[in-house]
């Protein structure tokens, strides 16, 4: 249970994005185009690597990336047509039924025009989640909190409007 392919994670994901339909119009004075047809999302090539921990012990700690291709379509808000790469810590463990995962993260992208009234450029990312194992344990139910705060401009950090939070359940 020692060998490295065991503490591996390989993810390859492209998004793809059946139906975009909406009206352009005007934000903070400045032009938004309305979004084109369905479209194919950016390419995600992501690993993970375990460093510390046993599958469902109370403790484990990994480390991974994802890159991010620009095979998005900028005209459909699909992608921004530059590569991203984004490094990440990820911190998780079983403790009998309950179950919890931490990710502190940071996502490097170029920097480019805002949108609208929204900051673009790097950031760091964060994430935390808990929650109790049902159906035989093979159903995690719980919430989740996701984040990013931009980095890469003056002033943006943890400010309003770089800072978009997300809770789930």
């Amino acid at each position: 249970a020692s060998r490295f392919y065991y503490r591996l994670n390989i993810l390859i994901k492209l998004p793809v994005l059946a139906s975009n339909n909406g009206e352009g119009g005007r934000v903070n004075g400045g032009p938004v185009k309305a979004p084109g047809d369905g479209a194919l999302g950016e390419l995600r090539l992501s690993a993970d690597v375990r460093l510390l921990g046993q599958y469902r012990s109370p403790f484990q700690l990994a480390v991974g990336a994802s890159a991010f291709l620009p095979t998005g379509s900028e005209n459909a808000y699909a992608g921004d047509g530059k590569p991203r790469l984004a490094p990440r810590l990820i911190a998780a463990g079983d403790l009998g039924p309950f179950v919890y995962s931490a990710k502190l993260g940071f996502q490097w992208r170029d920097p480019k025009d805002p949108v609208g009234a929204s900051n673009t450029g790097s950031e760091v990312t964060f994430g935390a989640a808990a929650g109790v194992r049902t159906a035989s344990g093979k159903l995690v139910v719980g919430p989740e909190l996701y984040g990013s705060t931009v980095v890469s401009e003056s002033g943006a950090f943890f400010s309003k409007r770089a800072t978009p939070v997300e809770a789930i359940l």
